[in-house]
């Protein structure tokens, strides 16, 4: 049994020191995981605009705006369904905020916490998330029907 566990022993430790290492040398911040209702419908997120400092280098980018971000197709959501928000990484406390854009304009979306309450009336809505981490910010774009 020992040697089972010592042969373990130097393969999880490379492992690790590539995952401490990746994350120090990364230059955008944490993507996030966006769900519905917890559940196994998952939906796919576009990176926007970020600053992000990397141990050995910073990057800013500037990006289109949203809608133009996620001209794909949109996830199918009930009306009023939840929509949960997790990051790997988890934001500085009270900075994760979220904006629903329209056609004319743009409105703060409310968050519980990291629950994103859609509408109850039937549409197409797209979604910008933004966070900030100590070593930067970031924005990320998403698109649901609510049916």
């Amino acid at each position: 049994m020992k040697k089972f566990f010592k042969g373990l022993l130097i393969p999880g430790l490379v492992v690790g020191v590539i995952i401490i290492f990746a994350g120090l040398f990364s230059t955008s911040p944490p993507k996030p995981k966006v769900s519905v209702e917890g559940k196994l419908i998952s939906i796919p997120t576009t990176q926007g605009s970020y600053c992000w400092d990397g141990l050995m280098s910073a990057q800013c980018m500037d990006t289109v705006a949203p809608p133009e971000l996620v001209e794909d197709s949109a996830v199918i959501v009930p009306a009023g369904a939840k929509i949960t928000i997790d990051f790997r990484r988890e934001p500085q406390e009270g900075s994760l905020g979220a904006s629903l854009w329209t056609t004319t304009d743009l409105e703060e979306a409310q968050l519980d916490g990291n629950i994103l309450t859609v509408p109850e009336a039937p549409g197409t809505y797209i979604y910008s998330i933004h966070a900030s981490w100590d070593r930067g910010s970031g924005s990320f774009a998403f698109k649901v029907k609510v049916q």
